[in-house]
């Protein structure tokens, strides 16, 4: 059904959620395989559709039998913040919406594990870099995460939240410091196998408005696409595979 408010949802004990921003067709697919693989009720929050986009997710909606509720586009972690403020569900599963679950023998699997007292979550997130071209870290909440939502609304009372934010350092400025990390970023991306990996765009521009890191001129690396240590999931997305779900 379609719901203005999480309180419009009836309570669960597991719910899988998937957050759609201009994503359609593999948010369909992630929706398809949560249906068709689990027993989990789904939930799409779709953020600031289009009339195509929310024509489309109706007619899914009454045919799979989902939640819809739809959202103004806000960052991720913003999202991630209302929305464990505010569902009806003792355990939240996160799907990316580019995401698709293969195996429903893991998703009970993990459910398992987050009855257990010690464990808050499971799954598979994304390492806690920044990405390159974004410099968003907030997005190591996916593709794939369940998370007890007690623990998660006792934390954000607390003070915690999925917003990137940046904690600075609780000592003041030394330039001797500055200058031991200065040389250990240029050795990271120094030449490597004949290969200069060079920093990227966004970062090296905030680097040169740092006060904390100065570079001088001749050593500051020229922009490119990427670097070493940048990490992305490679979702698993079937290219051809008629019938794999109903029509």
């Amino acid at each position: 059904m379609k719901v203005a408010t999480l309180a419009e949802l009836p309570a669960e004990e597991a719910r899988a959620v998937v957050i759609n921003v201009g994503t359609d067709l593999t948010a369909t697919l992630a929706l398809a395989s949560i249906r068709f693989r689990t027993s989990l009720p789904a939930l799409l929050v779709s953020c600031d559709p289009t009339l195509e986009s929310a024509a489309r997710f109706d007619r899914l909606m009454r045919k799979w039998e989902f939640d819809v509720i739809e959202r103004p586009v806000r960052s991720h972690g913003e999202t991630l913040d209302w929305l464990f403020s505010g569902i009806r569900a003792d355990k939240v599963l996160l799907v990316d919406s580019d995401a698709e679950l293969r195996d429903p023998a893991w998703v009970d699997r993990i459910l398992g594990y987050v009855d257990h007292p010690l464990v808050f979550g499971a799954g598979f997130v994304h390492r806690p870099v920044i990405k390159p071209h974004t410099l968003n870290p907030e997005h190591a909440y996916t593709p794939c995460l369940l998370l007890r939502a007690a623990d998660v609304r006792e934390a954000l009372r607390a003070g915690a939240t999925f917003r990137f934010h940046i904690v600075y350092n609780d000592f003041r400025f030394n330039r001797r410091v500055a200058r031991v990390l200065a040389s250990r970023l240029r050795h990271e991306f120094a030449p490597r196998n004949g290969r200069v990996e060079r920093l990227p765009e966004p970062l090296r521009a905030r680097l040169a408005r740092s006060r904390l890191l100065r570079f001088r001129k001749r050593r500051t690396p020229e922009s490119a696409a990427g670097h070493r240590g940048f990490w992305r999931l490679r979702c698993e997305l079937p290219s051809n595979s008629p019938g794999d779900y109903p029509d």
